[in-house]
Formats: structure tokens, sequence, C-alpha cells
């Protein structure tokens, strides 16, 4: 971290709070989450660095940075928008990363949409599964990324630790199939409802979504499996769906 008052960059310590004007850098082994005031997610992957422009604005140079605004919806005008080389990036209730790749700027949505405003008066607009590439000169290419293509690894790896304490069985559920960018899919209505009728306790902390989802059912009444895009979940004893 480095705000314009440091001299030189201070490392960042756990649930330490960062300010507008300040500047985070991650190291070529390091990536970092971050939580802002609103409960939004932002991660960052290896050598990234961004600056804290105020509380609507953050400037990406160089590397990946990934949204998820949850499922609420804030009120036009005050979403988070990521300023890059090729314009400002607004999200429309959505998961999703912006890279800087030398000269061009990538935006893939997993969730929702986004806008990207050049600022010389054209926008270009990308959809969940979409990826759009934009280069220096302006032109754009698109492609399809699905939700739990590989590139998301980076993602989960990074995502903030989930308190199971108290919580149910399908909540947590929820959270981890939102991470792999899966659907969960329920065997029946009886393994929905155990789901939500079963308790957790304990802790999950350091293991990302798809090592939590390994620990976790076997203790529980339920077994869940990740099979192209969806999370599977059964009662134990149960056929497969």
């Amino acid at each position: 971290m480095k705000s314009g008052w440091l001299s030189r960059w201070q490392p960042v310590g756990l649930r330490q709070a960062l300010h507008a004007g300040e500047q985070v850098e991650t190291a070529s082994s390091g990536r970092v989450a971050l939580t802002l005031g609103d409960g939004l997610s932002v991660r960052l992957d290896h050598d990234t660095l961004i600056s804290l422009v105020d509380s609507r604005h953050i400037s990406l140079t160089r590397g990946a940075l990934y949204v998820d605004s949850g499922s609420k919806r804030l009120p036009t005008g005050s979403e988070l928008q990521i300023v890059t080389p090729a314009g400002a990036v607004r999200h429309l209730g959505t998961q999703y990363e912006t890279r800087v790749v030398g000269s061009q700027v990538q935006i893939t949505v997993r969730e929702g949409k986004v806008e990207l405003d050049t600022g010389a008066g054209s926008t270009h607009r990308a959809s969940a599964g979409e990826q759009i590439v934009v280069s220096s000169a302006g032109s754009v290419q698109r492609s399809a990324v699905s939700p739990y293509d590989a590139r998301w690894e980076w993602v989960s790896a990074t995502a903030p630790s989930f308190d199971i304490d108290g919580r149910s069985v399908g909540a947590f559920l929820t959270w981890v199939a939102r991470e792999l960018g899966c659907e969960v899919v329920y065997a029946d209505s009886q393994t929905q409802a155990e789901a939500a009728r079963v308790l957790l306790s304990g802790s999950i902390s350091g293991l990302n979504p798809g090592d939590a989802l390994a620990a976790v059912m076997p203790t529980t009444p339920l077994r869940g499996e990740v099979r192209s895009g969806q999370l599977l979940v059964s009662l134990s004893g149960s056929g497969s769906r």
C-alpha cells in the first residue's frame, strides 16, 4: 500500500482500513481480497496495481481486478466504476473481471452486465458469459467464456472466508456455487428442505470454496458434487442425479 503522504510502500495488514488516495499493489506471488464500505467484494490478482480514487472509483493500471456486487442493486449512478486505459467500466449487479494486458483491456462477465464508457462518445456492453477485448485503437473483439471456466480459479482461491458456524448447509452451498460459477441443483424437495434444516458448526478458514465443499459435506447427511457448471446435491445414500 502507498498513499500520497507515504514515501515508500507499506504492507497491508489483515482487516486494515484503506482510504481514498492510496494505491494497492500485489506482487507476482500475491493476491488480496478487499471489501468496500457497501459490502462489495473486490479481489486483485498477481502483479496488479490499483489506485483508490474515491468511494465510487478505482483506477486499474495493470493486472486484474474482480468485482462481486452480490445480489444487491445499487441506485443508478452510485455503482463502483473501474477506470482503465480503455475507459470506465460500470456494473449492473454482477460478477466480472477487468484485466489490463499490455495495450489491451479485457472485460469478462461472469454474471449480470457491464458497460464500458470509452469517454469518446461510445459505450460497449457485455453480458454474462461474454468477454470483450478493447485495443488501444478502440477496436472491440468479443468471445464466449463460461462462468465456470478455469480462468476464474484465481477468483475462488482469493474468496473471503465464509463463516459457517450456525449457518445452514443450504446457505453454505449457495456461497460455494456463487464462488465456483455454478448453479445449485437439488435432487428433490426433500433434499432442499434438509439443506435448509441442517446447521453447521466450526470454521473453514483457510480453505478455498472447492476444498471447503469437500471438507464440510461429509459431516452432513447430504453430499454435493460439482459437474459441468452444476452443484448437484443429494441425500447421502441416494443415487446421483
